[in-house]
């Protein structure tokens, strides 16, 4: 089996780096001696690699050491370059990035950073599948391992990519604080979107969408988590939606996501599904495994059994 390590150094706001220095001798001692090792940043052609290396239908395991946002991009490069039926290929990570969700729960560490190594032990996973629209006509297809999601969530991960000065000045040194603080400032800037909500092939619903997120894990962004039994392999999104909520019902609900409480209250709505379609009058962030594009029309649906992850 032929192992390529990708290391994004630009992950985490730059720090990923270092953090891989700080581990590089213990990961390659767990990896083959043969391993390529090949560090990267943006601009970087991954397609281009990609297409070069995967030349025969022999097994690859490649791996990504970065945040959620490089296996995402690892993910979607993969797909563009071999198509949805993903064979004898893959994919493994270390976590460097500030979220890490894609490690959740977290099994295994090296000096308190996740990885997720193990070639002996495997899963064949489900994968997301995003067509979406932009205002110009065009159409593109996207795809995930963690989860989407609209709305607050959307919003408060722009913020934190882009970054006001607050953000960009505390990113590197203090991540649960910036995270936090990037939540609150956009709860109190969020106005809810008037959307149409259509899940799997029932009509589409207006309402005035608070948040929404839809998950191949339970884990978003950081501490925030929902107490739902999805799992990666079990052919279901699991849906969380929140809409007409007020600023205290925000509040709490932030609050019940650092527990992992969600259903059960007013206003809220959890369910599992295959499919979903949203469509709004103007372009709504859409977050996918922590990256965003802009969208007014979108339709997710599930590849089950997509691709295999190391455990």
């Amino acid at each position: 089996m032929h192992t390529l390590l990708l290391i994004n150094e630009a992950a985490n706001n730059g720090s990923a780096a270092r953090k891989w220095t700080s581990i590089a001798s213990h990961v390659l001692a767990r990896l083959p001696a043969e391993t390529d090792v090949i560090s990267f940043r943006p601009g970087f052609d991954l397609d281009a690699l990609l297409s070069a290396r995967l030349t025969t239908n022999e097994p690859h395991t490649l791996l990504s050491a970065g945040g959620d946002g490089s296996m995402h991009y690892l993910l979607n490069s993969l797909m563009r370059v071999r198509g949805e039926a993903q064979t004898n290929i893959f994919l493994g990570g270390i976590g460097l990035g500030s979220s890490n969700d894609f490690h959740k729960p977290i099994q295994q560490t090296i000096q308190g950073i996740p990885i997720r190594l193990d070639a002996t032990n495997t899963i064949r996973a489900d994968v997301g599948r995003v067509r979406y629209e932009r205002l110009d006509g065009r159409v593109e297809t996207r795809y995930f391992l963690i989860n989407a999601s609209l709305g607050i969530t959307a919003q408060a991960n722009h913020l934190f990519n882009e970054g006001d000065w607050l953000i960009r000045k505390m990113k590197n040194r203090f991540i649960s604080l910036t995270i936090n603080y990037t939540a609150m400032k956009t709860i109190l800037l969020y106005r809810d979107q008037p959307v149409y909500l259509g899940i799997n092939d029932d009509p589409a619903e207006a309402l005035q969408l608070t948040n929404l997120n839809l998950l191949k894990n339970p884990h978003v962004s950081g501490s925030f988590w929902y107490n739902q039994p999805i799992l990666p392999d079990d052919g279901q999104f699991g849906l969380n939606y929140c809409h007409d909520l007020t600023l205290p019902e925000t509040l709490r609900l932030m609050m019940d996501l650092q527990h992992g409480r969600f259903a059960g209250q007013p206003k809220r709505v959890s369910a599992f599904v295959r499919t979903i379609h949203v469509q709004a009058d103007k372009e709504l962030p859409l977050e996918m495994d922590g990256e965003i594009v802009l969208t007014h029309q979108l339709t997710i649906d599930l590849l089950p059994h997509a691709i295999q992850l190391l455990k």
